[in-house]
Order: C-alpha cells, then sequence, then structure tokens
C-alpha cells in the first residue's frame, strides 16, 4: 500500500483528541474511518435511504415494535451508566465480541403462520 502525505485543515492534536473520545487506538483508525464513511456518502442514492427506511417501519410493524424517548429519570440512569462504561468503570461487551456470538448463532428463518 502506498503511504500519501495529508495535512489536515483541523490541528492534529484537536482530531487525535476526537480520535481518543471514540475510542479510537490511533488517528489512522480514525482518519480511515472517516474517508471510508465520505466514499460512502458519495455513492449513496437517496431511493436506497427510502426504501431501507420503509422496510424498517414494515418489520417494526409487523413485529408490534414502537420505539419511544425514555422519562428523564431513565435517560440519565442510561446516560450514567453508558459514561461508566466508557470510562471502564463498569465492565461493557465490545460489540465485535456480540457480533461474533451472533454469528455462531444458527441461521433460523421466521416461521410465517397464515391465517386459517
Amino acid at each position: 500500500m502506498r503511504g500519501i502525505n495529508f495535512r489536515p485543515k483541523v490541528d492534529p492534536g484537536k482530531l487525535l483528541q476526537i480520535a481518543k473520545k471514540q475510542h479510537y487506538s490511533d488517528l489512522s483508525g480514525f482518519i480511515n474511518d472517516a474517508i471510508e464513511e465520505k466514499i460512502r456518502h458519495i455513492h449513496e442514492d437517496p431511493r436506497d435511504h427510502k426504501l431501507v427506511g420503509a422496510i424498517k417501519k414494515a418489520v417494526y410493524e409487523y413485529n408490534g415494535w414502537t420505539f419511544s424517548k425514555p422519562p428523564m429519570k431513565e435517560a440519565v440512569k442510561i446516560k450514567k451508566k453508558a459514561e461508566a462504561m466508557r470510562s471502564g468503570k463498569e465492565k461493557s461487551i465490545p460489540l465485535s465480541d456480540i457480533i461474533h456470538k451472533l454469528e455462531k448463532i444458527p441461521n433460523q428463518r421466521p416461521r410465517l403462520h397464515s391465517p386459517r
């Protein structure tokens, strides 16, 4: 892979600070993810977003799911717990571990019941 010179318009110290807040071990990972996100955004089609939104809505309706904002007390508790996990005071499970466990689960198709 060929290296390139990169001179950000933003102060490199500020970029490093942002990367650390996002739990990146180094600035290269943060910059690579930012570039990939920008490339994805450039090639996105607004019709794709509309289709994904329609599919999500159908899945929510099919499963009877509704999402709402938590009450203020609960939101404060959630934020405190999330901050404790980020700081390492409370144990959390890395997303990669969760994905790995989900990949091990046999792929089961949901059974659709037809009305009789």
